[in-house]
């Protein structure tokens, strides 16, 4: 089968030109993936979503002879979400056995075959349907990340975060991800943490790509941009968006991520389906 891809130009995610410059001289990693994949969902209070994903999950991978194990990372309720950190130490709660990741959103459900080992970062599809759509004629230019990061209309937001984005369903391969540090831990609530994810990667040499012409679904569900939702925690939109501005003014990979996260792991329990985690993380 003929997987396509199209590599993600940094040059219009939001870089200072002196930054740019910089990222032009680093030479381009790729890496070695043979032997499986470790697919993390974060996860709370989304008992239906959960099941429709791990049935999906099963149904597509059982039959693609890719070696797969399915890692379901809960947040404890006392806990603001916080994607990236709830991520990474899933990642080092769990030391797992294959050396390729896909970091899997509950809601997504994939209508097109996308769970395929590759040498680089990939966002695995083009298109969404359900509650929010990739624009595909929009996703080929690539809205600028500084574009989405100076909205401050809620409206603009949602049809922004839709345009540019290297979140959803991201598969990385192992080493590409402790090189780049893994995800930032300042995103708390919601938003900048997967485009902080795509800068670092960028920081870190690899060249992240994005698939052609493939599918995914989004399960009904109140998004975190819902008014309602938005108004009473846009304080912590609106830091994330300062704090991934920042990062767009420097080449260094941060120090804080994966190797200053801090969290307790509550409980592990392995069932027939996944193997699911219950962390608390300590601010």
């Amino acid at each position: 089968m003929n997987h396509q891809y199209r590599k993600i130009r940094f040059d219009n995610i939001g870089f200072s030109d002196n930054i740019k410059q910089k990222l032009h001289l680093l030479n381009r990693k790729t890496t070695n993936v043979s032997n499986g994949i470790s697919i993390f969902i974060p996860y709370r209070d989304r008992i239906e979503h959960l099941q429709t994903c791990l049935t999906h999950l099963h149904s597509r991978l059982i039959t693609s002879n890719i070696p797969y194990e399915i890692i379901v990372v809960e947040l404890t309720k006392d806990n603001l979400w916080n994607k990236g950190a709830l991520l990474n130490s899933a990642v080092l709660a769990y030391p797992t056995k294959y050396d390729y990741f896909c970091f899997h959103d509950v809601d997504f459900v994939a209508k097109d075959d996308i769970y395929q080992l590759t040498n680089h970062p990939v966002r695995p599809f083009s298109h969404t349907i359900g509650n929010k759509k990739y624009n595909s004629s929009i996703m080929e230019r690539e809205i600028s990340a500084v574009e989405f990061s100076t909205k401050s209309n809620m409206e603009e937001i949602c049809a922004a975060v839709y345009d540019f984005c290297f979140g959803g369903i991201v598969n990385i391969p192992k080493e590409a991800f402790l090189n780049c540090n893994g995800f930032s831990n300042q995103y708390a609530y919601w938003g900048f943490e997967d485009l902080d994810l795509l800068c670092r990667l960028f920081k870190a040499g690899f060249s992240p790509q994005a698939a052609i012409n493939k599918t995914c679904r989004i399960l009904p569900h109140q998004h975190a941009l819902a008014k309602e939702n938005f108004n009473k925690h846009q304080h912590y939109f609106l830091a994330n968006q300062e704090y991934f501005k920042e990062q767009l003014q420097t080449i260094t990979i941060p120090k804080e991520g994966l190797e200053t996260i801090d969290f307790k792991l509550k409980e592990q329990n392995k069932f027939a389906t996944h193997t699911h985690l219950n962390i608390s993380l300590k601010y």
